[in-house]
């Protein structure tokens, strides 16, 4: 999707006049060149024109590749109907860690770390043999000069985790 066209509908959405929008930031004939399709504005001056909006970069960013959303969408669902179906899970599971070797795409082992996790909590396995492939995303996600919400939020979610079976370790030797 073209960048200007994503961003006219959003600031119609809101209705919200070109002359509010950029009113102290750029001329109103830049906005209007870059909204009608053949127009092109600095990256920090779009900043601000999304902060004027009250749309996140990340969110617009998202919204321009909807390819993307599209095949994260479809992953999610297959995700939860493999959550009930063991043979669904193992599918998923070497369609993701297949795609990682062939790509070495670190999104496809997330997805694949996702797929056993989630077989593991719902089964109350240990997933302490995924512990190889937490540090390899770890490091991944430390290793990026800045985040978006989703790596936080699964950066978060992979902190939790280990913090919850280092937690667990004594109970399970104590017993």
């Amino acid at each position: 999707m073209n960048y200007g066209i994503l961003f006219s509908k959003l600031r119609k959405d809101k209705h919200l006049t070109q002359k509010e929008v950029c009113d102290g930031i750029v001329a109103q004939a830049i906005l209007s060149r870059f909204e009608s399709k053949n127009g092109r504005i600095d990256f920090d001056i779009l900043i601000q024109l999304l902060h004027r909006i009250h749309v996140h970069p990340t969110e617009f960013l998202a919204m321009c590749n909807q390819d993307n959303i599209s095949e994260e969408y479809a992953f999610n669902q297959r995700l939860h109907a493999a959550y009930y179906n063991a043979s669904d899970n193992q599918i998923l599971l070497n369609e993701e860690r297949n795609k990682f070797t062939t790509t070495h795409d670190i999104h496809y082992l997330i997805n694949s770390v996702r797929v056993e996790a989630t077989y593991c909590k719902k089964n109350g396995k240990s997933f302490e043999h995924l512990s190889g492939d937490i540090e390899i995303i770890k490091d991944y996600l430390i290793s990026l000069d800045s985040w978006f919400i989703s790596e936080i939020i699964l950066y978060l979610d992979i902190l939790s985790r280990i913090i919850h079976q280092d937690k667990q370790r004594p109970a399970e030797t104590a017993s």
